[in-house]
């Protein structure tokens, strides 16, 4: 729930949509930042390459205003839809830490196989 500016509380809805339109994770991105540009939306998030939207709002949100929003930069949105977001993305920090890992197995074969 939100607090308004008279302290009370403002009850929040989820909405479920896809945007497509998107090519790559910056766009996930930026698709992100114009929706919680819109009023009333209190957060937003943007699973790529579903495209699927998960976006938080108060109640007097306008589903219009999200596709306003979005159209300039060419995603579009459709909501309603009935999908789970991911439970973990694997991101370039993923990749670097198991990368590091396979560095240092390397290393400790190297290391096994010179001193025998």
């Amino acid at each position: 729930m939100a607090m308004t500016r008279s302290g009370m509380s403002d009850p929040t809805s989820t909405l479920h949509a896809t945007i497509s339109g998107m090519h790559c994770i910056k766009c996930a991105g930026a698709a992100e930042r114009l929706l919680r540009a819109v009023p009333d939306v209190e957060s937003a998030r943007v699973y790529y390459p579903s495209g699927l939207a998960v976006i938080r709002h108060t109640q007097g949100f306008d589903v219009a205003a999200l596709q306003v929003a979005l159209a300039p930069d060419g995603y579009t949105l459709v909501p309603g839809v009935d999908a789970v977001p991911p439970l973990h993305e694997t991101s370039f920090r993923d990749y670097g830490k198991i990368g590091a890992m396979v560095v240092v197995l390397g290393a400790i074969a190297l290391a096994l196989s010179i001193s025998d």
